[in-house]
């Protein structure tokens, strides 16, 4: 794709109207663009990725898509994907540079309000720290199996997904899921014997087992959000997908982690303040050919599909029209809409609706 290095502003906008990808990069010699999209307002920036450019703030990746800002306070020069040793709790650790002088969303600016409690980059990372690196991804692996094997020994209902050493070794990391709490005081006992470090169990949710894992890809045909841009998961309830008119479907409803679609979230707020502009769904609006109840509401094209009771014949109005109904007190509205479909989607789905 061709980028008019004259006209970056305009090259962003086209970005952000012309299609709908959760990422897309370009890259045009030294100049990257690059369109963020997510429940936010999307985010377009101009990143230079240049060694010439010093940055305050850069952002961090480590294992399990996990990022991190942290402040360049030597100033040094850093590209991205730049190996580099940052300060760690009560250590350091060893990540991968994942971004540069990034215009952050407003809800991010608490990151920056106290530059003496930012975590700093300590240095680049060289040769021995990549290859130490290397070898404590390769014992992980060990680290999981021997978990597993404590674990059946001690007769635990938990499920071992993960384990991460951290950079200096001070510190050994243990993520598990569980369907409720456990008590694991014996198993770390064993473990810090094993492996004779600072042991971590922290139990996830099945959503950032999925975010863990990664190379997860959606029904959408794209990676999954949070092996990409998420960093939070957001509170996700049914009411998000009846405000959007959504089939009640679970295999529709459900990402791979089993739990409620984060992309549920994505649009609900325009959804939602456009039906607050009509009568519930289920109202009775009274026309010159008889009663007609209100079946489904289209958003984009600001229409409500109406179905006489008499002979279940179909009509379409607008808003325009809807709203000289009301005027005139011919609509009948009714408290709540039928939830009786989504009801029978709890009794055969195991979801909590707090979610």
């Amino acid at each position: 794709m061709q980028i008019d290095e004259n006209n970056i502003d305009i090259e962003i906008k086209k970005f952000n109207n012309g299609f709908n990808p959760y990422s897309h990069i370009v890259e045009k010699n030294c100049e990257i663009i690059f369109a963020c999209y997510s429940n936010h307002t999307p985010i377009a920036y101009k990143h230079i990725a240049d060694e010439s450019i010093r940055h305050k703030y850069v952002q961090v990746s480590f294992k399990g898509n996990r990022k991190e800002i942290f402040l360049n306070e030597s100033m040094e020069r850093y590209k991205c994907l730049e190996e580099v040793i940052v300060e760690a709790d009560g250590g350091i650790d060893f990540g991968r540079i994942s971004n540069c002088g990034m215009i952050y969303p407003k809800n991010d600016e608490r990151i920056f309000q106290d530059e003496q409690k930012s975590k700093k980059i300590i240095r680049k990372a060289t040769e021995q720290d990549i290859e130490q690196y290397l070898k404590n991804s390769e014992e992980e692996k060990y680290v999981i199996e021997k978990t597993r094997e404590l674990v059946k020994k001690h007769n635990l209902d938990m499920k071992i997904i993960d384990a991460e050493w951290q950079f200096d070794r001070l510190r050994l990391t243990i993520y598990f899921t569980a369907p409720q709490r456990i008590d694991f005081r014996e198993l770390v006992k064993d473990l810090a014997r094993k492996f004779k470090t600072r042991i971590e169990l922290r139990q996830i949710s099945s959503r950032e087992e999925v975010k863990r894992l990664g190379q997860g890809v959606g029904c959408c045909g794209l990676e999954l959000c949070c092996n990409t841009f998420l960093t939070d998961f957001n509170h996700i309830t049914l009411e998000h997908a009846k405000v959007q008119q959504l089939s009640n479907n679970i295999s529709k409803l459900t990402g791979n982690c089993g739990r409620l679609k984060c992309c549920l979230l994505y649009e609900y707020h325009q959804y939602k303040s456009v039906i607050e502009q009509y009568p519930p769904v289920g109202s009775q609006v009274i026309t010159n050919e008889g009663k007609a109840s209100i079946a489904k509401i289209d958003v984009y094209k600001e229409l409500a599909h109406l179905t006489y009771l008499d002979n279940n014949k179909n009509i379409t109005i607008s808003l325009k029209e809807l709203s000289e109904y009301a005027d005139k007190g011919l609509v009948i509205y009714i408290e709540k809409s039928d939830d009786e479909q989504y009801d029978e989607f709890f009794e055969h789905f195991e979801i909590n609706p707090e979610d």
